[in-house]
Formats: C-alpha cells, structure tokens, sequence
C-alpha cells in the first residue's frame, strides 16, 4: 500500500471526488452501500467449511464410489439417488449391495 493512501473507504470516496474520478467514485459507493467495508486492495479471508467429522470408512459405496453426504441422508455420485444415513457403516448400499440395481 502506498504511503499516504486512505486507510478508510469514507477516505478513499473523499480522495476519488477530489480527483473526479467518479467511475471509481461510484463503484466504491456502491460496494460500501452493500456492506463491503474493505478498501479495494484489501480482501477478507473466510473460513473453510469444517472437516467432516465422519469416518471415511463409514462413507457407504454406490456404484464403486463413496457416497456424498448430506443431513441425514447419503447422495450416490453417479445416479443421484438418495439413501438414508442408517446405510451399514464402511458397506455397500443396503439395497444394491455393490452398486448394481437388483
């Protein structure tokens, strides 16, 4: 950042007014209007969603392929169906044994 630069965004929209650029003027009114309190060369870091506290080897197989999980229910990657979580932890699918329709 260099020296002197406005360390507010009310700062900044006074230096772009100033200088009559009103392009930049706008978009940062804008973005400060919706909430976006961080200047244009900053950035927020969010968090990551939390690990997953299920064991991998409670994932379900469909199709040879660990199942998605969702609330309460498991989501086959290839076929999209929907199984509910009690599936035998580490086992295949309680219907379809290896994946395989019956």
């Amino acid at each position: 950042m260099p020296d002197g630069a406005p360390t507010s965004t009310p700062e900044l929209l006074e230096l772009l007014a100033a200088r009559g650029d009103m392009h930049s003027y706008s978009t940062v009114l804008a973005r400060y209007q919706l909430g976006h309190l961080e200047l244009p060369w900053e950035h927020l870091h969010h968090a990551v969603e939390p690990t997953s506290e299920i064991d991998p080897q409670d994932v379900p197989d469909c199709h040879g392929w660990p199942m998605r999980a969702a609330p309460g229910a498991w989501i086959c990657r290839v076929d999209g169906t929907i199984a509910p979580r009690e599936v035998a932890a580490g086992g295949q699918h309680r219907q379809w044994g290896s994946g395989q329709r019956g």
